[in-house]
């Protein structure tokens, strides 16, 4: 139930889960977690360690640094360049 578009490219170990949405030109890093229902849109750079969880949503053509956390249902709209874990629509950082 999920789809990965052209384009893609996943690092090693890699887990997307039920539904989930990976568009064209997409760059993900290693030990990555894309929880269910999440959209990851076209032309987005994830780094290492990445965690997106349910329903989270990706802007196009934004980059997100390592080792960083996103809550259920997050909308993050544009680039993320200090790591941490960030909520809410838009997306903040809490700690």
């Amino acid at each position: 139930g999920c789809i990965v578009n052209a384009g893609a490219l996943v690092g090693a170990n890699f887990m997307l889960n039920t539904q989930s949405l990976i568009e064209h030109d997409v760059e993900i890093g290693d030990h990555c977690h894309i929880s269910t229902k999440s959209a990851v849109n076209g032309f987005v750079k994830l780094g290492d360690n990445v965690f997106a969880g349910s329903s989270s949503v990706f802007a196009d053509r934004i980059t997100i640094c390592s080792n960083t956390v996103f809550g259920a249902g997050t909308v993050i709209p544009k680039s993320v360049s200090e790591p941490g874990i960030y909520v809410g629509n838009p997306a903040k950082r809490i700690k």
